[in-house]
């Protein structure tokens, strides 16, 4: 059967069961995952999986479901256990699809999937592996290396939303990954570890295997060496990559459910200025090709671009369909697509060279947040630079603050927007940072 039968057999059945409303979605994929140690494969898996997600609306009582039996005498018996149970919850009168009139799918062209991925088989996924290994002993060859992991993985999966108004969707997506996982000896007896990965949705935007084994290695000859310094206030380049992290204690906060139940320290923040002059933050589902790339978001209403913050003001918040008839505000979208901060003039580099001092934070170990204050504590790992130049690794670090002290901290960005994954930042430089060290 195909997905959208399955959705339909599905919502049949919980309609004569009982239920006023229903919404099936159905994804179904394929995905492989394969990973080489010293010329020989030490994990080579494939995996085939559906899954059946089912909400429910009966007698004005929500609930949630998932299943990966579509047979439907399984599918009669687990649904049947389902209404009962909603049967027994507490009514809400903000659940419910959304006006069948707004729903739909955004009329833009994504590319999301990539039809090359029908013609890989185990040979041409081995010998991508070996040319990743092969290039990541030959950048390493200086290096004082223990040992070198090399990944490559790969992934179909081909989803559907049926409503019970008539809505209908459906969607295909490709993703591909490469990278790996190195350790090295330092002279202290430690051995120093770093890891470089990189995903897309079309195999050919993936870097070649040199860039990303002359990546590796750098990062791991970062670590080596790397200790705590002084704590001091100092001006902090975070690295594109890690970007995400940080971020994190912003768009938290920005969920319409923490600032219905008031966990959020957003919540009274619209319209304010939290951020520096020049600060952008935009949600874009619409990249061609992007990680977080879609035509349709969670409450199956068409997806759009959105501005979460304008020159440091705050704009938006991730209203869904439900929130927002909890709220009683405008409804934006239910689930983060790709994060955008927009890019600079100035290298990574460039802005180093100009900062007499200045901690490129490019790793973060544990830590916390707390959205409803803001507040925030993180490990680091990065370099201490002096004019341009690397003068120390840094490691066994925190940096700690407030969202509302650091965004006003914001200097510049740099012209390095991260391609490879859903949070698209490029380097961002803060002013007046607090490393915590020795």
């Amino acid at each position: 059967m195909n997905l959208i039968d399955i959705a339909e057999q599905t919502q049949s059945i919980a309609l004569d069961l009982g239920a006023q409303e229903v919404e099936v979605n159905v994804s179904r994929a394929v995905s492989t995952e394969m990973g080489q140690r010293k010329g020989r494969i030490e994990k080579s898996k494939q995996a085939r999986s559906m899954g059946i997600s089912v909400q429910l609306l009966v007698d004005g009582r929500f609930s949630s479901h998932s299943a990966s039996d579509a047979r439907p005498e399984a599918m009669r018996s687990f649904l049947a256990k389902a209404i009962a149970a909603t049967r027994s919850l507490e009514s809400d009168p903000n659940r419910g699809l959304a006006d069948v009139e707004s729903m739909g799918s955004a009329s833009v062209e994504i590319d999301i999937m990539d039809q090359s991925w029908h013609d890989r088989s185990p040979g041409v996924r081995r010998r991508e592996l070996a040319e990743l290994e092969e290039s990541c002993l030959t950048a390493s060859s200086k290096a004082p290396l223990r040992s070198v992991t090399v990944w490559a993985w790969d992934a179909m999966t081909e989803s559907c939303k049926v409503c019970s108004n008539g809505h209908q969707s459906k969607w295909q997506r490709t993703s591909f990954g490469k990278g790996g996982e190195i350790t090295l000896e330092d002279q202290d007896g430690r051995l120093p570890e770093a890891y470089d990965f990189y995903s897309s949705r079309h195999h050919e935007d993936l870097p070649d295997v040199e860039l990303i084994a002359k990546s590796l290695v750098e990062r791991g000859q970062r670590r080596i060496g790397s200790k705590a310094i002084k704590s001091q206030c100092i001006p902090m380049l975070l690295e594109n990559r890690s970007v995400p992290r940080v971020l994190s204690v912003l768009t938290g906060p920005m969920n319409g459910s923490a600032i219905y139940e008031k966990r959020s320290c957003l919540m009274n923040k619209l319209g304010e200025k939290i951020g520096a002059d020049g600060f952008d933050l935009i949600h874009d589902p619409h990249v061609p090709r992007g990680l977080a790339s879609h035509y349709t978001d969670s409450d199956g209403l068409p997806t759009k671009r959105i501005n979460l913050m304008k020159n440091g003001e705050l704009q938006a918040f991730f209203i869904s369909v439900y929130n927002s008839r909890r709220l009683k505000k405008p409804v934006t979208t239910g689930n983060s697509a790709n994060l955008i901060v927009p890019e600079g003039s100035r290298s990574p580099m460039a802005i180093l060279k100009s900062l007499p001092k200045a901690i490129r934070v490019d790793g973060f170990l544990g830590g916390n947040a707390n959205p409803l204050t803001g507040d925030f504590s993180f490990g680091v790992n990065g370099i201490l630079f002096e004019h341009g130049e690397p003068v120390q690794g840094i490691s066994e670090m925190n940096i700690s603050g407030n969202l509302f002290t650091l965004l006003p901290k914001w200097k510049e960005s740099a012209n390095d927007a991260w391609r490879y994954g859903s949070c698209r930042s490029p380097s961002l430089l803060f002013d007046n940072v607090q490393f915590s060290g020795t």
